[in-house]
């Protein structure tokens, strides 16, 4: 059984994170650092809506959790379910 669940929407896959934490901390010793220089933006599994989905996301818990602390982030999460 297969479930499309990028391909329809249910989960959004950035990719290359853990190349993008590899340059940004600039972990030289780590074998994918120089692959990491070049390859480390998301390429959002080639779904099309993928990353504008991710931009609304981002942008919606902006507005909804301004200062990330666990308060704001549970008082978000029960305005979405109430």
């Amino acid at each position: 059984l297969s479930f499309p669940f990028t391909k329809e929407g249910y989960l959004i896959h950035l990719g290359r994170s853990t190349l993008a934490a590899v340059r940004q901390r600039a972990e030289t010793a780590n074998p994918l650092y120089e692959w990491a220089q070049d390859h480390y933006e998301p390429h959002f599994q080639q779904v099309s809506a993928a990353q504008s989905r991710y931009a609304e996301l981002i942008s919606e818990f902006n507005d909804q959790v301004p200062m990330l602390t666990a308060d704001a982030l549970i008082h978000a999460c029960r305005k979405v379910h109430t």
